[in-house]
């Protein structure tokens, strides 16, 4: 029986269930963490996502007994994806022109159109024509026409295998009633300007075994996708693909941040740096005051010998009295030239010390400012490198907001901006989870 909105009654959720019951059973288990990734036809999928996803999570825990088997699941996430779309999200590269995808089921035909390799989204359209109609059909034309009331699964058995356990006469209504039906499919797909000579076709879904088995079509331009698992795979693949996705922008996000924090921090560094450049120049200033008066006073060295010579020459030896230090007489100008020289000696010295003291501060500040800065730029180049790492920035260039884009230029920039940056004043003297 065909249901237009799948959370309308328990039986959705009851076969759900069933579903991920024969999976444990495969593999040998009774409990697990379950992601179900599912799908919605394509026109139902925006009005009815929210609650079908709430449907199945309405319960996180769940405990219930199948095939006499007690099972315990804990269901994490549900997915809702575009049924049919997601059988063909692999092949789409590879959709060159004009392509038709029909999904048909057992309530709905989807229809999507496809130019080179993108889905065309005002173009995609949701018709009442299932197989369950086509078996209605059936029942209602045997009944009218053999006076008899056929089980569905008779009618099934027939569309599947083109042959079922009845007499002909039965056989040949069943027969063209579905070569009916599957001209109806075409004539709507013709109504979606499918054209077999301009538009590759390709069929999808329980109703493709209907289309092969009583059909006339090209099968050159029409693709029959026979894997009943398909779509299933399809959204896997999809769930699976979201999930690296969203990794990613978590990644690119708090990156950003960080990146943006670095940037300030490389600015305020970069604003140190400039600081401590002006102090050292300033030193410099007054450090070359100061070499000034020492050059003079190193100059006037030259003469101290001669100085000294012509002291020793003016001094008059003193009686020495018993147990003391000779002594000598001096004049006052000798005196005062020998005060003047040593005063100079330790104006010298004193000097010295204080510049390299100095100095040498300001190298400390320059050594720890340098290896700061060269840590940001590492954050920075990190960053880049995960962006390119095995191409994931090509890999998710569709995913990757324009924003965060803009950003990965920005770093780019800034990091361009650190390697250009002035010169530094150097100081002589751095378990694995089902999808269902």
């Amino acid at each position: 029986m065909f249901v237009a909105s799948k959370n309308e009654d328990e039986d959705y959720y009851i076969l759900t269930l069933a579903a991920i019951a024969k999976e444990l059973a495969i593999r040998g288990m009774d409990s697990a963490d379950v992601l179900l990734a599912l799908g919605l036809p394509l026109n139902w999928l925006a009005n009815q996502k929210k609650d079908f996803a709430e449907y199945l999570m309405r319960k996180q825990e769940v405990d219930f007994k199948f095939c006499n088997v007690q099972y315990h699941i804990r269901i994490c996430d549900v997915k809702v994806y575009p049924q049919g779309y997601a059988g063909i999200v692999a092949a789409l590269p590879a959709y060159k022109g004009v392509h038709m995808l029909a999904d048909i089921g057992n309530g709905t035909m989807n229809t999507l159109v496809i130019t080179n390799g993108r889905p065309i989204s005002d173009r995609m359209y949701t018709d009442k024509i299932g197989v369950h109609q086509c078996v209605k059909r059936i029942y209602n034309a045997v009944q009218a026409e053999c006076g008899k009331l056929p089980d569905e699964s008779l009618i099934e058995d027939f569309l599947r295998n083109r042959t079922a356990d009845t007499s002909n006469r039965i056989l040949s209504v069943m027969q063209m009633e579905a070569e009916k039906y599957t001209q109806e499919i075409f004539d709507k797909l013709s109504e979606y300007e499918y054209d077999p000579e301009m538009v590759r076709l390709h069929i999808i879904g329980g109703g493709g075994c209907l289309i092969r088995n009583f059909g006339a079509y090209d099968s050159d331009n029409v693709e029959i996708i026979t894997d009943i698992c398909a779509t299933a795979k399809g959204y896997e693949s999809l769930y699976i693909l979201n999930a690296e996705k969203q990794e990613v922008e978590s990644f690119i996000e708090s990156a950003s941040v960080e990146v943006s924090e670095t940037r300030e921090a490389v600015e305020e560094s970069k604003q140190q740096l400039a600081e401590i450049n002006e102090q050292i120049a300033d030193k410099e200033k007054r450090y070359k005051t100061y070499e000034k008066k020492i050059d003079k006073i190193l100059e006037a060295e030259k003469d101290v010998e001669k100085v000294l010579g012509t002291i020793r020459k003016n001094t008059k030896p003193l009686p020495t009295l018993r147990g003391k230090e000779p002594a000598i007489r001096i004049t006052k100008k000798d005196f005062e030239k020998l005060m003047k020289m040593a005063k100079a000696a330790g104006t010298l010295s004193k000097l010295n010390e204080i510049y390299e003291k100095e100095l040498g501060k300001l190298k400390i500040q320059i050594d720890r400012l340098t290896s700061q800065l060269g840590a940001l730029k590492d954050k920075i180049s990190a960053f880049e490198e995960f962006v390119d790492w095995k191409g994931l920035k090509k890999e998710f260039k569709e995913f990757i907001p324009k924003s965060v884009i803009r950003k990965i230029q920005r770093n780019k920039d800034n990091l361009a901006e650190i390697n250009s940056r002035p010169k530094i004043i150097k100081v002589k003297s751095k378990e694995h989870d089902e999808a269902i």
